[in-house]
């Protein structure tokens, strides 16, 4: 069995190695921690361009 790619047989989908298996369950992970603070970053960005169109003066143009 030396130099075999150990293989999960998954539920509607072909065989998975191991190694991409775990690779998959970190990129969850990752995402589950970033998701939440890419969330915030954007709520940050949406109040401070708010927060900006509120403040600056209107451009009209004279005729």
């Amino acid at each position: 069995m030396v130099g075999m790619e150990r293989t999960l047989q998954l539920i509607d989908r072909p065989p998975l190695t191991v190694e991409a298996a775990l690779d998959e369950e970190i990129d969850v992970l990752n995402w589950a921690t970033y998701g939440p603070a890419t969330e915030q970053l954007s709520l940050l960005l949406q109040c401070t361009y708010m927060s900006h169109r509120r403040h600056k003066p209107e451009h009209r143009s004279h005729p």
